[in-house]
C-alpha cells in the first residue's frame, strides 16, 4: 500500500508557533503584492517577446 507523506501542515504549524507566519492583508501588503504582480507581468511579456524573436530567428536559419 502506498502511503502519502505530507509534511506541509506540520511545517506551517511550526512556523506559526515561531511567529514566522502572518496574513498579508494590510494596505501596504496589498500594495506590494500588486506591484510584484505588475513586475511579473512585465517579465512574462519580455520573456514571450524574446522567445518569439528567438523562434523567428531559428526559422530563418538553416544548416548545411
Amino acid at each position: 500500500m502506498i502511503k502519502k507523506i505530507n509534511n506541509t501542515e506540520a511545517f506551517i504549524e511550526k512556523l506559526r508557533k515561531e511567529g514566522k507566519v502572518r496574513t498579508l492583508n494590510s494596505p501596504e501588503d496589498i500594495k506590494a503584492i500588486l506591484e510584484l504582480n505588475k513586475q511579473m507581468e512585465e517579465v512574462r511579456r519580455d520573456f514571450i517577446n524574446k522567445n518569439n524573436e528567438s523562434e523567428k530567428s531559428a526559422t530563418q536559419t538553416y544548416l548545411d
